[in-house]
């Protein structure tokens, strides 16, 4: 999967011909359609990292210190 979604972004192309490698019939297409309906149907079955249950201050990814924050009836000059 990961492989066929490499090849279809870095060859610009839109579909992959799935070929059975003993008879070569053809069996059936790969799209980016495809790749997007697996992952959304299965994609609470797959192995997850164990940082996706993390927040972005727990990864330290971001800035957390010094942040001015601006609201709507603040006056800005």
């Amino acid at each position: 999967l990961y492989t066929a979604t490499l090849t279809l972004i870095d060859r610009k192309i839109h579909r992959i011909p799935v070929i059975d490698p003993i008879s070569h019939d053809f069996l059936f297409l790969i799209t980016h359609k495809r790749i997007l309906k697996f992952l959304y149907l299965y994609i609470y079955d797959l192995p997850q990292p164990h940082f996706i249950h993390q927040t972005l201050d727990e990864l330290k990814i971001g800035t957390y210190d010094n942040i001015v924050m601006v609201c709507i009836f603040m006056l800005v000059l």
